[in-house]
């Protein structure tokens, strides 16, 4: 889902980059999935359109499948330094410190850093997810430099 890959002209140490910046938008880079996410979202509002007697429970249902798809309709920005993750949501920021992060987990579209030492699956939702598409050596050189050790195998 990262579509933008971008490095500060901060000088390096070694091939090791000082900054990464990448940018998610699930809507833009990864279509086919959002066209089925949008399809099933439809499928699920139709389901409960005709099932249901008012208006009212449709809307809010279509509501809360948008609200709930948030990340996919709107661009998610990261920046990676040697400080921490600055995570950029329209104009909001919100910063994580290295130190927040107890481990990170590797997947094959991206990196989920988790924020809680339990692996439980409601933990998983406290996490940070990051898209690498087809930028994951570089995340992961940068998270093996600041997390040493904190990869879950």
């Amino acid at each position: 889902m990262s579509g933008l890959l971008e490095t500060s002209n901060v000088p390096t140490h070694g091939s090791f980059l000082e900054v990464l910046r990448l940018n998610n938008w699930p809507l833009r880079y990864e279509w086919r999935m959002t066209s089925c996410l949008v399809g099933l979202s439809l499928v699920v509002f139709c389901v409960v359109a005709t099932g249901a007697s008012s208006v009212l429970l449709p809307l809010a249902v279509f509501t809360a499948i948008l609200i709930s798809l948030w990340r996919v309709w709107i661009p998610v920005s990261f920046e990676l330094n040697s400080v921490g993750i600055t995570q950029q949501v329209l104009r909001v920021q919100s910063f994580m410190p290295w130190t927040e992060f107890t481990y990170y987990e590797e997947y094959s579209s991206g990196v989920l850093l988790m924020r809680d030492s339990n692996p439980s699956p409601l933990a998983r939702l406290s996490g940070s997810f990051i898209h690498w598409d087809g930028h994951r050596s570089e995340v992961l050189s940068f998270l093996d430099h600041h997390l040493v050790d904190r990869r879950k195998t």
